[in-house]
C-alpha cells in the first residue's frame, strides 16, 4: 500500500499542474479577446476621423486584426461593408468617379479573405457606388492574386465602367447590379445570380459564367468575342430567358443548355456558337429573332419551335435534331446548314 502513495502523489502533482496550464491558458484566452476587442474600437474610432490618413490607418487595423484572428473576420466585414454604405452609397444622377482611396482599401481588404474561411456571405455592398472600380489596381494594392466576392451581396451595386478582371463573384447575389460599360477580364461568375442586371456593352474576356442566372438582364451590344489570342467565354446552362441581347456578340461561344425563351436576340450575333439543346422557342416565350447570325453554329438538339427565323442568317448552321415545329425558315440564308426541313432547302 506504501508503495502505491509516490504513484497517487505524482498523479495528483500531474494533475495539479495540468489545471494550472489550463487556467493560465483560459486567462491568456480572455487577455487575448480583450485586447482584439479594443483594438476593434480604436479601427471603428478611426473610421470616424476626417483626417483620410487616420481612416487609412483604421482601415488597414482592421485588416490586420482579420489575418490575426480569423474568428473575428465577419465583425471585421460586417464594419467596412457598413462604412462602404456610408460614404458611397448608390447614387443613379453621379457623374464622377467615386473611388476615394479610403473605399478602394475597403474593398481590398473586405475581398483578402481567404477562401472558405467562414461560411455564407460576409460582403454586403448593395446599393453602394463602386462606379469606376479598378480591380488591377487594388490587387496590386495588396498583393493579392483575386479579389474575393464570392457569395457576397451585391444587390444592386453600381459596378459600371469598371474594370473587374480581378474579382471572384462566384456565387454572388447580384441582382439589379449595374455592370454596363465594364471590362470582364477571365472574371468567375459561375452560378451567380444576375436577374434583372445592367450589362449593356460590356467587353468580355475568357469569363466564366456557366449556371448563372441572367434572367431579364440587358446585355444589349455585349461583346463576348475574344481575339484570336484570347481566351473565350463559356454561358453554358445559364438562364438567359427573357434577357436582352440585342447586337451582342458571342461569337464561338459555348451556349449549351442555355434558356433564351423570350429573350430579345435581334441584330445578336451567334456565329459558330454552340447552342446545343438551347431553348428558344415555345408557344408564349418565343425569342425576338430579327436579323440574328446563327452562320456555321451548332443548333442540334435546340428548341426552334414556332420562331419566326425568316431574317436569320443559318449559313451552314447544324441543324440536326432540332425542334422546328411550326418554325418559319422562308426567307431565311440556309446555304450549307444541316438537318433543314424538306421542302426549306
Amino acid at each position: 500500500m506504501a508503495s502505491a502513495l509516490p504513484g497517487v502523489a505524482a498523479l495528483v502533482a500531474l494533475l495539479f499542474t495540468w489545471m494550472q496550464v489550463s487556467q493560465n491558458t483560459k486567462e491568456v484566452r480572455i487577455s487575448e479577446h480583450g485586447e482584439v476587442t479594443n483594438r476593434l474600437n480604436s479601427a471603428v474610432q478611426n473610421l470616424a476621423s476626417a483626417n483620410p490618413d487616420i481612416r487609412l490607418g483604421g482601415i488597414y487595423a482592421l485588416d490586420r486584426i482579420m489575418q490575426d484572428s480569423p474568428r473575428d473576420e465577419p465583425a471585421v466585414v460586417s464594419i467596412l461593408s457598413a462604412y462602404m454604405h456610408k460614404i458611397s452609397p448608390r447614387n443613379p444622377q453621379s457623374k464622377e468617379p467615386a473611388i476615394s482611396s479610403d473605399l478602394k482599401a475597403a474593398v481590398s481588404v473586405m475581398g483578402d479573405r481567404p477562401e472558405g474561411s467562414r461560411a455564407g456571405p460576409l460582403v454586403n455592398l448593395e446599393n453602394v457606388d463602386l462606379h469606376k472600380l479598378d480591380a488591377d489596381e487594388l490587387v496590386t494594392l495588396k498583393a493579392q492574386t483575386r479579389i474575393n466576392f464570392r457569395d457576397a451581396r451585391l444587390t444592386s451595386v453600381d459596378l459600371k465602367d469598371a474594370k473587374l478582371g480581378q474579382i471572384d463573384f462566384t456565387g454572388a447575389a447580384m441582382e439589379r447590379a449595374d455592370l454596363s460599360g465594364s471590362e470582364l477580364n477571365e472574371t468567375p461568375f459561375k452560378k451567380s445570380d444576375l436577374p434583372g442586371s445592367n450589362m449593356k456593352n460590356i467587353q468580355c474576356v475568357g469569363s466564366d459564367f456557366t449556371g448563372a442566372l441572367l434572367f431579364d438582364a440587358d446585355l444589349s451590344g455585349a461583346n463576348f468575342n475574344p481575339a484570336s489570342d484570347e481566351t473565350g467565354c463559356k454561358l453554358t446552362d445559364v438562364d438567359l430567358s427573357y434577357a436582352k441581347l440585342t447586337k451582342a456578340r458571342l461569337l464561338s461561344v459555348p451556349l449549351n443548355g442555355t434558356n433564351l425563351s423570350g429573350a430579345n436576340l435581334a441584330q445578336a450575333d451567334f456565329t459558330g456558337s454552340d447552342l446545343r439543346d438551347v431553348n428558344l422557342g415555345g408557344t408564349e416565350q418565343k425569342a425576338v429573332l430579327v436579323g440574328t447570325k446563327f452562320s456555321h453554329a451548332d443548333l442540334r438538339g435546340a428548341n426552334l419551335q414556332r420562331l419566326d427565323l425568316s431574317s436569320c442568317d443559318l449559313e451552314g448552321a447544324d441543324l440536326r435534331g432540332a425542334h422546328l415545329d411550326g418554325a418559319r425558315l422562308k426567307g431565311a440564308k440556309l446555304d450549307g446548314a444541316r438537318g433543314v426541313p424538306a421542302g426549306h432547302g
